[in-house]
């Protein structure tokens, strides 16, 4: 019974998902930019948070639906996690190469950062809904 309740589970949790990732879809129009924060490597050592930049210039002549480059907005939505409408405050650009601070993972205000991006996406799915 217990790998029926983990499949059960597992499937429930993706159709979950699948449907955030439609509600997000809908939202989300040509012209529109959203952003993601990423955790990335430094070449010095540790690892620090940065902001990628999505733009959804297209729409997919089969669905018509918003894309960014190849993929549509509940790929990104499903593989790059919540996608905010603002970057967040004090976050560099994924590929800024100038020598400013970012800020470091372990740091308190890194994850007090990652707190209010997770409060962000939620708003914006309870938008969505």
């Amino acid at each position: 019974m217990g790998r029926l309740a983990r499949y059960a589970g597992d499937r429930f949790a993706r159709q979950r998902a699948n449907r955030e990732a439609l509600r997000y879809q809908n939202t989300v129009e040509v012209g529109d930019v959203h952003y993601a924060v990423v955790v990335c490597a430094s070449p010095v050592g540790g690892e620090e948070l940065r902001v990628q930049e999505y733009r959804y210039n297209r729409r997919a002549w089969l669905g018509n639906t918003p894309m960014c480059g190849p993929h549509s907005a509940a790929y990104l939505w499903l593989n790059h996690g919540p996608l905010l409408t603002s970057p967040p405050p004090g976050l560099r650009d994924l590929f800024d190469q100038s020598g400013g601070d970012s800020l470091p993972v372990d740091d308190a205000t890194g994850k007090r950062l990652l707190d209010q991006f997770a409060r962000e996406a939620a708003r914006q799915l309870e938008r969505a809904r």
